[in-house]
């Protein structure tokens, strides 16, 4: 298990998904550009989940995007 994931699962109320959870929609990105897979995929549950799911990217040097 990725050593970020339970960090990032305890700071939000909404839900955190590693690779293996993945739903294939979620590997595919507008016009299929680009090919990869994100470490983690996060539905927030609130405004403030948004807040400390980008505070927490930054402290851990990671990138976002959303969808």
């Amino acid at each position: 298990m990725d050593r970020l994931y339970q960090l990032l699962q305890n700071r939000i109320e909404g839900a955190v998904s590693t690779p293996d959870e993945f739903h294939p929609a979620l590997l595919t990105n507008f016009g299929n550009l680009f090919q990869w897979a994100p470490r983690f995929v996060v539905s927030p549950a609130s405004a403030r989940d948004v807040v400390a799911t980008v505070a927490f990217a930054r402290e851990h040097n990671l990138t976002i995007s959303t969808r």
